[in-house]
């Protein structure tokens, strides 16, 4: 229960954790669940949130009476481990300038093009003139569907791939000719679970996905960061490239999860002036104290695609 009083999860009605499973899950779907957990979700004390296939594991919602649901898991045989689904929350992310994208299209003609780069936060606005005939999939796994209330997955998106439109090419992202994949994991308020995000991870691998962008982070644990890992490994032997923000808790050893797992390349916030930026989080990570972030870029006072469009254009 403390946990439930913490900021982050004051606004929660119900909690969410993720059970391993000793019988491995292939296909995604739910006859792979132990019988017994479904049994719980037909008599309302659980709901199956995700189908994790990398890590093995279900994410579930639990909805009543968490002393039997606890009860009972632990009789069972095929449950091998559960830990709390924490609580994710969206993070700032860098564009243009300093990264010399300019340069790069220039001298080596790349531009995205024929490139699908998914992006996991909190949905986007599919009517921003930025975006126009590049959406080549919108995914929702928070329960709020798949467009942006809150503004911050319509911006990341702007800023890796959005092409200006809206502004005669003022503002240009990263990748203009790239074809976006909005995966939403963050809900209408900016948080989601972890449980969500590896779900996420492991949609965008199975789509094709070249690059998966998050901006993104929670808390840092051993167990969390094996889970996560599992779907960064999943993805990574299909082809795509991981990237996640270091975070905006300023100190060092504050980097969370996902930014901390090993295989993932994560991104550190500098200013205009290539400073690093005061609020970016910084390495080691602080549990196998992996020297962190790989890189930076500019991560502060950066305008992209809004999600008020066509009323305020960024």
């Amino acid at each position: 229960t403390g946990l439930m009083e913490k900021e982050l999860y004051s606004d929660m009605d119900a909690f969410s954790i993720i059970v391993g499973v000793e019988s491995p899950i292939e296909s995604g779907s739910r006859d792979e669940i132990p019988e017994e957990i479904r049994s719980m979700e037909s008599e309302g004390l659980v709901k199956v949130e995700n189908i994790l296939k990398a890590s093995d594991s279900v994410a579930l919602t639990v909805t009543s009476n968490p002393g039997e649901v606890f009860g009972r898991l632990n009789g069972l045989g095929s449950v091998e481990r559960g830990i709390f689904d924490s609580r994710v929350e969206a993070l700032n992310l860098g564009a243009n300038g300093v990264v010399g994208a300019g340069d790069t299209r220039q001298t080596y003609d790349i531009n995205g093009s024929g490139e699908v780069l998914a992006v996991l936060d909190t949905g986007v606005n599919p009517s921003h003139l930025d975006f126009q005939g590049r959406i080549a999939d919108q995914k929702d796994f928070s329960g709020d569907g798949t467009g942006d209330a809150q503004g911050h997955g319509t911006h990341v998106s702007g800023t890796v791939l959005g092409d200006g439109s809206a502004d005669g090419g003022y503002y240009p992202g990263i990748s203009q000719e790239a074809s976006l994949m909005s995966v939403k994991v963050l809900g209408d308020f900016g948080f989601g679970s972890s449980s969500d995000i590896q779900a996420g991870i492991e949609y965008a691998a199975d789509n094709n996905a070249s690059v998966i962008s998050m901006s993104l982070g929670g808390g840092n644990t051993e167990t969390r960061l094996t889970n996560y890992n599992d779907s960064v490994q999943y993805a990574r032997e299909r082809g795509s490239v991981v990237v996640a923000a270091a975070g905006n808790d300023n100190y060092y050893g504050t980097i969370g999860a996902p930014g901390s797992v090993p295989d993932i390349i994560t991104v550190g916030a500098v200013t205009d002036f290539e400073n690093m930026a005061s609020f970016s989080s910084k390495g080691p990570e602080d549990v196998y104290y992996t020297i962190k972030p790989e890189v930076t870029a500019p991560g502060n006072l950066i305008n992209s695609a809004s999600y008020e469009y066509p009323s305020t254009n960024y």
